[in-house]
């Protein structure tokens, strides 16, 4: 995964600012995620507030156009299709 950030970190053409630092973030919640699975794995408990904070990502996440709103809309371009695209060239 850091492999994949310092791509998005480097580029100065590709992404413009805004989108850049969104993809950054979307870095940081997917290791926070992986921390707090980790974490309710070793303690077989996710507590509410956990539970809270990945709905809040996963609002960020559409808000910002990383997944589509509508879940059903095969056609919509996200900024993780444009990621995807931008780190098959590389």
């Amino acid at each position: 995964m850091s492999y994949l950030q310092k791509y998005i970190e480097q580029d100065q053409t590709y992404f413009t600012p805004e989108q850049r630092s969104t993809l950054l973030k979307f870095f940081d919640h997917v290791d926070l995620i992986i921390r707090t699975v980790t974490q309710a794995q070793a303690t077989k408990q996710l507590s509410a507030s956990k539970i809270q904070m990945l709905i809040g990502m996963y609002s960020s996440w559409t808000g910002h156009n990383l997944l589509p709103r509508d879940p059903l809309a095969d056609n919509q371009v996200t900024l993780l299709d444009n990621a995807d695209a931008f780190l098959a060239r590389e």
